[in-house]
């Protein structure tokens, strides 16, 4: 089964907002197979900094599908998100050129929530 990880940040109040999202099933995802399960992973602090200074990620949440980038839309008035990513043979969205080094390679991630 393909997983898109989405890393979220302590503190981080637009991270909450995009869990509670996903758990009212209130996100589309464009540009992965269907079937792709969505894997949030919160991060302790000290492994969020490091992980994002690895990265070059200037703020939380981030998502990442295959090793690319995607792009995090919400929808304002009703809460709905769409998480785009590039097809394998894309260029990442938006230019985003953050590589993941593949999956279970985050420091001290303090939970996933699936």
């Amino acid at each position: 089964m393909e997983k898109l990880q989405v890393f979220t940040a302590p503190g981080c109040e637009p991270c909450d907002e995009l869990k509670q999202a996903v758990e009212e099933k209130k996100v589309l995802l464009e540009g992965v197979p269907d079937g792709t399960e969505i894997e949030m992973v919160d991060l302790t602090a000290e492994a969020s900094d490091r992980y994002f200074q690895e990265l070059d990620i200037q703020e939380a949440p981030v998502a990442f599908h295959r090793g690319k980038r995607c792009e995090i839309l919400v929808d304002d008035e009703s809460g709905k998100v769409t998480i785009k990513c590039s097809s394998p043979d894309e260029a990442p969205v938006n230019g985003a050129e953050g590589k993941m080094t593949g999956p279970g390679t985050v420091p001290e991630v303090s939970e996933t929530v699936v």
